[in-house]
């Protein structure tokens, strides 16, 4: 009886996973989406770029700009698309301000929880310090937005500006 119980588990696991159901799948209704971003019509690189939906349904998806500016929408995985529609946009992009080096972060590892101010004193602390402006890292303030249609899409445009 426990052989015929593990055989028909096994057999429902081998199941679930070819027809999809496994947490690899892919949704339905995702296309491909890709363009390019810009700031003062030079690329953007390492910019976090986020679509939220303005309507009910859709998920929220998301994309890193490359050296290039060049960057690829997905919703869960690398390559998963996202659903055609309507989307407000968000971009991000920042540095950190007297980051930490190799060994200072190695000695804050190693410190059991030790406070910045304990370790370093009256070092100054690192700070993200925003690379532009920072209203377009809000949906509500950002001003931007895509129509993404049925079918993808690999020419979309998101051009930001520095001034304010």
């Amino acid at each position: 009886m426990k052989k015929l119980l593990s055989l028909a588990l096994v057999c429902c696991a081998a199941l679930l996973v070819s027809t999809g159901c496994g947490g690899g799948a892919k949704l339905d209704g995702l296309e491909n989406y890709s363009g390019v971003i810009t700031l003062d019509g030079e690329p953007l690189a390492g910019a976090s770029i986020t679509l939220v939906p303005t309507t009910v349904g859709p998920r929220g998806a998301g994309a890193m700009s490359d050296d290039k500016g060049k960057f690829v929408f997905q919703t869960l995985q690398a390559g998963d698309g996202v659903a055609p529609g309507e989307y407000k946009v968000t971009v991000t992009k920042s540095h950190w301000e007297d980051a930490y080096t190799e060994e200072e972060q190695q000695l804050i590892n190693e410190s059991g929880g030790k406070s910045h101010k304990e370790l370093f004193g009256s070092r100054p602390e690192p700070t993200a310090v925003s690379d532009i402006p920072e209203y377009y890292g809000r949906a509500d303030t950002s001003g931007l937005t895509l129509s993404l249609p049925e079918g993808g899409a690999k020419d979309l445009k998101i051009e930001l500006s520095s001034e304010e």
